[in-house]
Protein backbone atom coordinates (compact mmCIF):
# COMPACT_ATOMS: atom_id res chain seq x y z
CA UNK A 1 0.00 0.00 0.00
CA UNK A 2 1.12 3.56 -0.71
CA UNK A 3 0.60 4.58 2.91
CA UNK A 4 2.77 1.74 4.24
CA UNK A 5 5.54 2.48 1.74
CA UNK A 6 5.48 6.20 2.54
CA UNK A 7 5.69 5.55 6.28
CA UNK A 8 8.60 3.16 5.75
CA UNK A 9 10.49 5.80 3.75
CA UNK A 10 9.85 8.42 6.43
CA UNK A 11 10.97 6.05 9.18
CA UNK A 12 14.17 5.44 7.22
CA UNK A 13 14.96 9.13 6.99
CA UNK A 14 14.13 9.16 3.26
CA UNK A 15 17.31 7.25 2.46
CA UNK A 16 17.44 6.27 -1.19
CA UNK A 17 14.93 8.95 -2.18
CA UNK A 18 16.37 11.25 -4.81
CA UNK A 19 15.63 14.87 -3.95
CA UNK A 20 16.11 18.24 -5.59
CA UNK A 21 15.59 21.74 -4.24
CA UNK A 22 12.56 23.74 -5.38
CA UNK A 23 14.78 26.43 -6.92
CA UNK A 24 16.71 23.82 -8.90
CA UNK A 25 13.51 22.17 -10.05
CA UNK A 26 12.02 25.46 -11.24
CA UNK A 27 15.22 26.31 -13.10
CA UNK A 28 15.43 22.91 -14.78
CA UNK A 29 13.01 23.75 -17.57
CA UNK A 30 10.93 20.69 -16.74
CA UNK A 31 8.55 22.46 -14.36
CA UNK A 32 6.03 25.19 -15.03
CA UNK A 33 3.44 26.83 -12.80
CA UNK A 34 -0.18 26.10 -13.66
CA UNK A 35 -3.19 27.67 -11.95
CA UNK A 36 -5.52 24.76 -11.23
CA UNK A 37 -7.80 26.79 -8.98
CA UNK A 38 -9.41 29.25 -11.39
CA UNK A 39 -10.55 26.70 -14.01
CA UNK A 40 -12.19 24.69 -11.23
CA UNK A 41 -13.86 27.77 -9.78
CA UNK A 42 -15.20 28.90 -13.15
CA UNK A 43 -16.35 25.38 -13.98
CA UNK A 44 -18.58 25.23 -10.91
CA UNK A 45 -21.26 27.12 -12.84
CA UNK A 46 -21.57 24.03 -15.07
CA UNK A 47 -22.65 21.81 -12.19
CA UNK A 48 -24.15 24.03 -9.46
CA UNK A 49 -26.56 26.95 -9.85
CA UNK A 50 -24.12 29.55 -8.59
CA UNK A 51 -26.31 32.40 -9.89
CA UNK A 52 -29.20 31.25 -7.69
CA UNK A 53 -26.94 31.12 -4.64
CA UNK A 54 -25.65 34.62 -5.32
CA UNK A 55 -29.12 36.03 -6.00
CA UNK A 56 -30.53 34.56 -2.79
CA UNK A 57 -27.92 36.43 -0.74
CA UNK A 58 -27.44 33.51 1.63
CA UNK A 59 -25.02 34.01 4.51
CA UNK A 60 -22.62 31.09 4.25
CA UNK A 61 -19.95 29.95 6.68
CA UNK A 62 -17.05 27.68 5.77
CA UNK A 63 -14.52 25.96 8.00
CA UNK A 64 -11.81 24.54 5.70
CA UNK A 65 -10.44 22.47 8.63
CA UNK A 66 -6.94 23.47 7.58
CA UNK A 67 -7.22 21.58 4.31
CA UNK A 68 -6.33 21.97 0.67
CA UNK A 69 -9.43 23.96 -0.24
CA UNK A 70 -8.77 27.14 1.71
CA UNK A 71 -7.69 29.10 -1.35
CA UNK A 72 -10.48 27.54 -3.39
CA UNK A 73 -13.16 28.86 -1.05
CA UNK A 74 -11.62 32.33 -1.15
CA UNK A 75 -11.68 32.33 -4.95
CA UNK A 76 -15.22 30.93 -5.07
CA UNK A 77 -16.50 33.69 -2.81
CA UNK A 78 -14.72 36.36 -4.83
CA UNK A 79 -15.61 35.04 -8.29
CA UNK A 80 -19.31 34.53 -7.59
CA UNK A 81 -19.66 37.45 -5.15
CA UNK A 82 -21.04 35.25 -2.39
CA UNK A 83 -21.69 36.33 1.18
CA UNK A 84 -19.28 33.66 2.38
CA UNK A 85 -17.11 33.80 5.48
CA UNK A 86 -14.11 31.59 6.23
CA UNK A 87 -14.43 31.08 9.96
CA UNK A 88 -10.94 29.59 10.23
CA UNK A 89 -8.09 29.94 7.75
CA UNK A 90 -5.37 28.35 9.86
CA UNK A 91 -2.95 25.98 8.16
CA UNK A 92 -1.05 23.87 10.67
CA UNK A 93 0.35 20.44 9.89
CA UNK A 94 -0.35 19.36 13.48
CA UNK A 95 -4.02 20.39 13.20
CA UNK A 96 -3.82 21.52 16.81
CA UNK A 97 -6.68 23.97 16.21
CA UNK A 98 -9.13 21.07 15.80
CA UNK A 99 -11.65 20.13 18.45
CA UNK A 100 -10.94 16.59 19.62
CA UNK A 101 -13.11 13.81 18.27
CA UNK A 102 -15.22 11.68 20.62
CA UNK A 103 -12.32 9.32 21.31
CA UNK A 104 -9.93 12.18 22.12
CA UNK A 105 -8.07 11.95 18.81
CA UNK A 106 -7.38 14.79 16.40
CA UNK A 107 -9.41 13.80 13.40
CA UNK A 108 -10.53 16.11 10.57
CA UNK A 109 -13.85 14.34 10.26
CA UNK A 110 -16.45 16.72 8.87
CA UNK A 111 -19.21 14.22 9.70
CA UNK A 112 -18.37 14.22 13.42
CA UNK A 113 -20.21 16.58 15.76
CA UNK A 114 -17.18 16.58 18.07
CA UNK A 115 -14.66 17.48 15.37
CA UNK A 116 -17.09 20.05 13.97
CA UNK A 117 -17.79 21.68 17.35
CA UNK A 118 -16.17 24.96 16.31
CA UNK A 119 -18.42 25.43 13.30
CA UNK A 120 -21.48 24.16 15.15
CA UNK A 121 -20.98 26.88 17.76
CA UNK A 122 -21.39 29.44 14.97
CA UNK A 123 -24.39 27.88 13.23
CA UNK A 124 -26.82 30.62 14.27
CA UNK A 125 -24.69 33.20 12.46
CA UNK A 126 -25.29 31.66 9.03
CA UNK A 127 -28.13 30.45 6.85
CA UNK A 128 -25.93 27.47 6.07
CA UNK A 129 -22.41 26.41 6.92
CA UNK A 130 -20.15 23.64 5.72
CA UNK A 131 -16.75 22.04 6.06
CA UNK A 132 -14.59 19.52 4.24
CA UNK A 133 -11.89 17.09 5.23
CA UNK A 134 -8.30 18.09 4.33
CA UNK A 135 -8.29 16.52 0.85
CA UNK A 136 -11.78 17.82 0.13
CA UNK A 137 -13.49 14.66 -0.99
CA UNK A 138 -16.00 14.72 1.89
CA UNK A 139 -18.53 17.25 3.10
CA UNK A 140 -20.21 18.33 6.32
CA UNK A 141 -23.44 20.32 6.14
CA UNK A 142 -24.50 22.50 9.08
CA UNK A 143 -27.93 24.12 9.28
CA UNK A 144 -29.32 26.16 12.19
CA UNK A 145 -30.63 22.81 13.49
CA UNK A 146 -27.13 21.30 13.65
CA UNK A 147 -24.86 18.95 11.69
CA UNK A 148 -26.69 16.81 9.17
CA UNK A 149 -26.32 13.06 9.19
CA UNK A 150 -24.41 12.22 5.97
CA UNK A 151 -27.02 9.69 4.86
CA UNK A 152 -29.79 12.22 5.36
CA UNK A 153 -28.09 14.75 3.14
CA UNK A 154 -27.42 12.17 0.41
CA UNK A 155 -31.14 11.43 0.27
CA UNK A 156 -32.00 15.13 0.06
CA UNK A 157 -29.38 15.74 -2.63
CA UNK A 158 -30.69 12.87 -4.77
CA UNK A 159 -34.29 13.97 -4.36
CA UNK A 160 -33.44 17.52 -5.40
CA UNK A 161 -31.04 16.79 -8.25
CA UNK A 162 -33.30 14.40 -10.11
CA UNK A 163 -36.07 17.01 -10.07
CA UNK A 164 -33.88 19.96 -11.07
CA UNK A 165 -31.63 18.58 -13.80
CA UNK A 166 -33.96 18.31 -16.83
CA UNK A 167 -31.16 17.46 -19.27
CA UNK A 168 -30.32 14.24 -17.44
CA UNK A 169 -31.81 11.32 -19.34
CA UNK A 170 -34.68 9.27 -17.93
CA UNK A 171 -32.43 6.21 -17.77
CA UNK A 172 -29.78 7.93 -15.62
CA UNK A 173 -29.44 5.97 -12.38
CA UNK A 174 -28.52 6.58 -8.75
CA UNK A 175 -25.55 4.78 -7.21
CA UNK A 176 -25.29 4.05 -3.49
CA UNK A 177 -23.12 1.86 -1.30
CA UNK A 178 -24.82 -1.11 0.33
CA UNK A 179 -24.40 0.35 3.84
CA UNK A 180 -26.07 3.65 2.95
CA UNK A 181 -29.50 4.46 4.36
CA UNK A 182 -32.70 2.77 3.18
CA UNK A 183 -34.12 6.29 2.88
CA UNK A 184 -32.19 6.57 -0.39
CA UNK A 185 -33.99 3.47 -1.70
CA UNK A 186 -37.34 5.03 -0.87
CA UNK A 187 -36.47 8.35 -2.47
CA UNK A 188 -35.16 6.73 -5.65
CA UNK A 189 -38.23 4.52 -5.90
CA UNK A 190 -40.48 7.57 -5.53
CA UNK A 191 -38.54 9.33 -8.28
CA UNK A 192 -39.01 6.34 -10.58
CA UNK A 193 -35.27 6.01 -11.09
CA UNK A 194 -33.02 2.97 -11.21
CA UNK A 195 -31.00 2.31 -8.06
CA UNK A 196 -27.61 0.59 -8.33
CA UNK A 197 -26.24 -0.68 -5.03
CA UNK A 198 -22.50 -1.35 -4.90
CA UNK A 199 -19.96 -2.60 -2.32
CA UNK A 200 -18.24 -0.10 -0.04
CA UNK A 201 -15.79 2.11 -1.94
CA UNK A 202 -16.24 4.99 -4.33
CA UNK A 203 -14.32 3.13 -7.04
CA UNK A 204 -17.52 1.27 -7.89
CA UNK A 205 -19.09 4.52 -9.14
CA UNK A 206 -16.26 5.50 -11.49
CA UNK A 207 -17.52 3.90 -14.70
CA UNK A 208 -21.09 5.09 -14.19
CA UNK A 209 -20.10 8.67 -13.46
CA UNK A 210 -17.69 8.68 -16.40
CA UNK A 211 -20.13 7.40 -19.00
CA UNK A 212 -23.07 9.36 -17.57
CA UNK A 213 -25.17 6.34 -16.62
CA UNK A 214 -25.01 7.42 -12.96
CA UNK A 215 -26.37 10.89 -12.29
CA UNK A 216 -25.23 10.62 -8.68
CA UNK A 217 -22.95 8.36 -6.71
CA UNK A 218 -22.73 8.62 -2.94
CA UNK A 219 -21.43 6.72 0.04
CA UNK A 220 -22.40 6.82 3.70
CA UNK A 221 -19.13 8.42 4.82
CA UNK A 222 -20.17 11.81 3.39
CA UNK A 223 -18.63 11.43 -0.05
CA UNK A 224 -20.41 11.96 -3.36
CA UNK A 225 -20.27 13.37 -6.86
CA UNK A 226 -22.79 14.02 -9.61
CA UNK A 227 -23.06 15.04 -13.26
CA UNK A 228 -22.98 18.51 -14.78
CA UNK A 229 -26.21 20.20 -15.80
CA UNK A 230 -25.85 18.79 -19.33
CA UNK A 231 -25.35 15.22 -18.13
CA UNK A 232 -21.61 15.06 -18.82
CA UNK A 233 -19.14 13.94 -16.14
CA UNK A 234 -17.64 16.36 -13.65
CA UNK A 235 -15.56 14.05 -11.51
CA UNK A 236 -15.17 10.31 -11.08
CA UNK A 237 -14.08 10.82 -7.49
CA UNK A 238 -15.79 12.42 -4.53
CA UNK A 239 -15.95 16.22 -4.57
CA UNK A 240 -16.70 17.85 -1.24
CA UNK A 241 -16.94 21.37 -2.61
CA UNK A 242 -19.77 20.69 -5.06
CA UNK A 243 -21.73 18.86 -2.37
CA UNK A 244 -21.43 21.87 -0.06
CA UNK A 245 -22.45 24.27 -2.80
CA UNK A 246 -25.34 21.99 -3.76
CA UNK A 247 -26.68 22.45 -0.23
CA UNK A 248 -26.59 26.19 -0.83
CA UNK A 249 -28.33 25.77 -4.21
CA UNK A 250 -31.07 23.68 -2.62
CA UNK A 251 -31.61 26.36 0.02
CA UNK A 252 -31.54 29.20 -2.51
CA UNK A 253 -33.89 27.59 -5.03
CA UNK A 254 -36.44 26.05 -2.64
CA UNK A 255 -36.29 28.41 0.33
CA UNK A 256 -35.72 25.45 2.65
CA UNK A 257 -32.40 24.15 3.93
CA UNK A 258 -31.42 20.48 3.48
CA UNK A 259 -32.40 19.53 7.04
CA UNK A 260 -35.90 20.89 6.47
CA UNK A 261 -36.09 18.86 3.27
CA UNK A 262 -35.02 15.72 5.10
CA UNK A 263 -37.68 16.28 7.75
CA UNK A 264 -40.25 16.31 4.94
CA UNK A 265 -38.83 13.10 3.46
CA UNK A 266 -38.99 11.43 6.88
CA UNK A 267 -42.61 12.52 7.27
CA UNK A 268 -43.43 10.92 3.91
CA UNK A 269 -41.36 7.76 3.99
CA UNK A 270 -40.60 7.17 7.67
CA UNK A 271 -37.36 7.79 9.52
CA UNK A 272 -34.86 4.90 9.20
CA UNK A 273 -32.61 4.37 12.21
CA UNK A 274 -28.93 4.59 11.40
CA UNK A 275 -25.60 4.63 13.19
CA UNK A 276 -22.01 4.49 12.03
CA UNK A 277 -19.10 3.13 14.06
CA UNK A 278 -15.39 3.32 13.31
CA UNK A 279 -13.00 0.55 14.27
CA UNK A 280 -9.35 -0.16 13.56
CA UNK A 281 -8.59 -2.92 11.05
CA UNK A 282 -5.41 -4.53 9.77
CA UNK A 283 -4.58 -4.66 6.07
CA UNK A 284 -5.63 -8.31 5.99
CA UNK A 285 -8.96 -7.53 7.63
CA UNK A 286 -9.60 -4.68 5.19
CA UNK A 287 -8.81 -6.98 2.27
CA UNK A 288 -11.24 -9.59 3.58
CA UNK A 289 -14.00 -7.01 3.95
CA UNK A 290 -13.51 -5.58 0.48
Amino acid sequence: MVEDRANALLAGGLQGVKRISLDAAMASGHVKAVDLVQPFVEGLADIVDMAAIQKAGLTLGVDPLGGSGIEYWKRIAEHYKLNLTLVNDQVDQTFRFMHLDKDGAIRMDCSSECAMAGLLALRDKFDLAFANDPDYDRHGIVTPAGLMNPNHYLAVAINYLFQHRPLWGKDVAVGKTLVSSAMIDRVVNDLGRKLVEVPVGFKWFVDGLFDGSFGFGGEESAGASFLRFDGTPWSTDKDGIIMCLLAAEITAVTGKNPQEHYNELAARFGAPSYNRLQAAATSAQKAALS
